[in-house]
């Protein structure tokens, strides 16, 4: 610009401010307020733009998965690091956006049956099962932690116990079976049963011999009868009822004596307590 000109406006925008001082503050407070608004403005958008963001990143990041918290069903405190509880039957937490349902928890164990008695020889089946918190009962094997169950008898001699929990009465008298549940972790439970070992009970009937040939007129001929126990052990039939298929043919007393009375052939049997023996042939000859 040309310096002359420069000097000139000058001097006259000197003369102005000389003549209207007023007017000149007006201008100049009037800008001054001006700047404030824009100023203002321009702020309270800035501040709008900033929370939309942070709104739309929330948004996203609960759209895209979980938080990198989770909060613990036990503490309901952040980590970040903790995983979420497991229950004793080996479920997880499902989301943390939401209340997952309360696994029960193991409190103990019981056997069922808790008392038992049984004849000698034979065997009866016990089960151990996890108590929960919730008042139900569960069987280790149906959870998906694994507890290992062992089985113990205080008297090997009167009732024996496999790692199934099947008792076997061994002789007369009482055992304490005890059941005992132990998890990946250590955690261990334990029960115990009560068995009372009986006599042994009658299982089956023998006759010997199972053939016989008699003559019409001879001497009769003798049929033995044993009952083996439910222990294995053999002992006479005492009381039985002994019968005779045909009594045309043989006949037959309550001491297995066996008569023949005409030639053929029949059935002898032996029966107590509702058990009957196999049966044993007798053949009647006629002496020529």
């Amino acid at each position: 610009m040309n310096h002359d000109l420069r000097d000139h406006l000058l001097a006259e925008a000197a003369k102005l401010a000389d003549e209207y001082p007023v007017d000149l503050a007006q201008a100049v407070d009037l800008g001054i307020r001006r700047l404030r608004r824009r100023y203002i403005a321009a702020t309270i958008v800035s501040v709008a733009v900033v929370a939309a963001l942070a709104v739309a990143v929330l948004v996203f990041r609960a759209m895209s998965g979980p938080f990198p918290w989770v909060v613990s069903a036990e503490t309901d405190s952040p980590s970040a690091t903790s995983p979420a509880p497991q229950s004793p039957t080996g479920s997880t937490s499902a989301s943390p956006t939401t209340a997952p349902p309360r696994q029960p928890l193991a409190t103990g164990l019981r056997i069922d049956p808790a008392s038992a008695t049984i004849p000698a020889g034979l065997t009866r089946a016990l089960s151990a099962l996890l108590v929960l918190d919730d008042g139900s009962s569960i069987s280790p094997a149906q959870v998906e932690v694994r507890w290992r169950v062992s089985w113990t008898s205080s008297n090997a001699k009167v009732a024996a116990v496999d790692d199934r929990g099947t008792v076997t009465g061994i002789g007369p008298g009482t055992a304490t079976v005890t059941a005992v549940a132990t998890d990946p972790n250590g955690i261990a439970f334990s029960a115990t049963s009560r068995i009372t070992v009986g006599p042994p009970l009658p299982v089956s009937i023998h006759l010997k011999p199972l053939a016989l040939s008699l003559y019409k007129g001879g001497p009769p001929g003798q049929l033995t009868a044993s009952v083996t126990m439910s222990d294995g052990s053999s002992q006479p039939l005492s009381g039985g009822l002994w019968a005779s298929s045909n009594p045309q043919v043989a006949t037959v007393d309550s001491q297995g004596s066996v008569k023949a009375v005409a030639p053929g052939t029949c059935t002898v049997t032996a029966s107590q307590g509702g058990l009957t023996s196999s049966p044993a042939t007798i053949t009647v000859y006629v002496l020529s």
